[in-house]
């Protein structure tokens, strides 16, 4: 008998549960918001594919299959931690906190409030003599769709095919948006991408650890992630957030 692959996000609403509980229970740590979202139906996930162009990126279905959104906020409020001795960082200049909104997939491809995703995402050039025809991609970042809207002004999104080509689909990996300005595609897959976030807890702007452009430039997010985070979260692996 063939070996069946393993799964992918095994266990992943009770693993959340257990992941909210353990920041609950953590006396230095204030959780503002938690929220796990009902699973998405067959037919939103059959029409996410049809929207997606008949394929979905590895980890959407398995996620939204058992939980249908995402939600959390935290903050550390205890003892004072080291800050990064590299940087010029002090205490005060930590963010020391997390967030997480893995919006339904419903959203993905409506976008907000099923009004697409102009000026939040893309932005149309202005230039009314421009041909409007949507295959010259006049509107930068038009083929992204928002997955985790973790802070207003950056999300993790999905990189569709800037084209009408036949058999172009969306990357299997996910992206950096800070919006409306710059985009990094990771090698991480979705379901990658949320077993780390399960890991660091959705720590401050995480997703900045996974682009190398970030980390070649020592961004202070990425700085916090590694010298702080663990401080707060021992059992963190930080093999796991590299390029």
């Amino acid at each position: 008998m063939a070996t069946q692959p393993p799964s992918l996000l095994p266990n992943l609403a009770s693993r959340l549960q257990s992941l909210i509980e353990s920041l609950q229970s953590n006396p230095n740590i204030s959780v503002t918001e938690a929220a796990i979202g009902e699973p998405a139906t067959q037919t939103e996930i059959r029409e996410a594919r049809r929207a997606a162009g008949g394929y979905l990126p590895p980890g959407l279905e398995e996620f939204y299959s058992q939980v249908g959104s995402f939600k959390l906020e935290w903050a550390y409020n205890g003892p004072e931690l080291l800050a990064p001795s590299a940087s010029e960082l002090s205490w005060s200049d930590l963010a020391l906190r997390g967030t997480v909104d893995i919006i339904p997939i419903t959203e993905i491809f409506a976008g907000w409030k099923g009004g697409g995703w102009e000026g939040i995402l893309w932005f149309p050039t202005g230039d009314e003599d421009e041909d409007e025809d949507e295959e010259s991609w006049r509107y930068t970042y038009r083929h992204l769709k928002p997955i985790d809207m973790f802070i207003p002004e950056a999300y993790t999104v999905l990189v569709g095919p800037k084209d009408k080509t036949e058999g172009a689909r969306f990357s299997d990996h996910v992206a950096y948006h800070y919006c409306g300005e710059g985009l990094e595609e990771t090698r991480y897959t979705f379901a990658e991408y949320v077993e780390r976030m399960i890991v660091c807890r959705g720590y401050w702007y995480w997703v900045t650890s996974l682009c190398a452009s970030e980390v070649e430039r020592g961004s202070l997010e990425v700085q916090e992630l590694k010298t702080v985070a663990p401080q707060i979260f021992p059992d963190m692996d930080l093999d796991l957030f590299v390029p």
